[in-house]
């Protein structure tokens, strides 16, 4: 008797439920990675493994997979799947953290979650299979201590999603959804090529696309080595000053002002060798330490100090300069905010033909490069 898919049923809370997990662009420097799992009865999976023959999905065309994807959301009688998905933003800012969180980490974290996820419907998950990243033996102590119910089973391998049937679903499923939200970014240039940085596509995609001042778009993950050195190469330098409490202000501010006699802006001509050594003049240079720069002072003992500190109004000006770039800085991150808030909203069913708010988001496009173009302009 063969099996019937379309009406065989699951007890998802008493049946022995197994889940594989997958993930699908941990690599690329584009675009997010999508972490999955899928699940189904144990009893079913011999079955499921010989009516659908699901695959690791790097070894499949992108046309099968689709198919494959199609096939497991109109069976949720019998297979049932959960994703989550990690933006490149969201990489970049957990791996800049002041303690850093390691990719490894957050995919392990990841796989947590999806597991927790299934559980929160009920589901009576009686073993785990996950395809590894780093040791094997640590990601299973890691997910065995994360799990309320020691009894489960856990199995991390390499290679998983060519083993277990659960886990070339889940592949599926994570690949299916990278390679969408990869088709929707809103990119200039499309021809991005795979995101991965060993393509020549994304290569040349990242060279075309940077701007030296502000970088890339959020699609961007910051964190990975080729976008480093593509700063190094071509960037304008951005230097953040240090907090300094009032106290070490201060401090710095007489160590500079010792370094001024050293240098080229004070000029001291002494008319009387003898006087310039003499008690009387010391206390008369120590009275005068702290007058105003930019004036000329004499007595009439034999010294003249001519003081002179061009940087007075060279340290105004740059002052200036820091405070524009800031106000800009600050306004560029407003607009882009209130951009990032209409492209969400056009995300949803209900606006996606909003003409009023598509129009609104291309002028407001516009006022972003536009304002590229100022900051680049006021710090040249």
């Amino acid at each position: 008797m063969s099996f019937d898919a379309e009406n065989a049923t699951t007890d998802w809370e008493k049946d022995v439920i197994i889940l594989g997990i997958d993930e699908a662009g941990r690599g690329p420097v584009l675009g997010p990675m999508v972490y999955a799992c899928a699940y189904w009865k144990e009893e079913y999976d011999n079955e499921i493994r010989k009516k659908f023959k699901f695959n690791d999905s790097k070894a499949l065309k992108a046309e099968e997979r689709e198919k494959m994807f199609e096939q497991i959301k109109s069976h949720p009688n019998i297979i049932r799947y959960e994703l989550i998905i990690l933006t490149s933003d969201y990489i970049s800012k957990e791996m800049f953290k002041r303690e850093k969180i390691s990719l490894n980490q957050i995919s392990q974290d990841s796989a947590k979650k999806l597991i927790k996820i299934a559980q929160s419907k009920n589901v009576n998950i009686r073993k785990i299979f996950v395809d590894t990243v780093g040791p094997p033996n640590t990601y299973t102590h890691f997910l065995k201590q994360s799990l309320e119910d020691k009894t489960i089973e856990v199995t991390v391998e390499a290679k998983a999603d060519a083993k277990f049937e659960c886990v070339s679903a889940a592949s599926i499923v994570a690949k299916v959804t990278r390679d969408s939200k990869i088709n929707s970014l809103e990119l200039d240039d499309k021809d991005c090529g795979s995101g991965y940085p060993s393509d020549p596509k994304t290569k040349e995609w990242l060279k075309n696309n940077y701007d030296n001042v502000f970088g890339f778009g959020r699609e961007v993950r910051f964190s990975w080595k080729t976008v480093d050195n593509l700063f190094k190469e071509g960037n304008n330098k951005c230097e953040w000053e240090d907090y300094n409490s009032d106290e070490e202000n201060e401090k710095n501010k007489k160590n500079k002002n010792k370094e001024i006699g050293k240098s080229q802006n004070i000029l001291s001509i002494p008319l009387d060798e003898s006087e310039m050594f003499g008690e009387e003049n010391k206390k008369k240079n120590k009275k005068n330490k702290n007058n105003q720069k930019n004036e000329t002072e004499g007595d009439n003992n034999g010294i003249i100090k001519i003081n002179f500190d061009p940087s007075v109004d060279e340290d105004s000006a740059e002052e200036k300069k820091l405070q524009m770039k800031k106000d800009l800085q600050e306004k560029y991150k407003a607009v882009k905010e209130e951009y990032v808030k209409i492209k969400d909203k056009l995300n949803l069913p209900e606006y996606a033909n909003d003409k009023d708010l598509h129009n609104k988001k291309k002028k407001i496009k516009k006022e972003l490069k536009a304002m590229k173009e100022q900051y680049k302009n006021e710090m040249a």
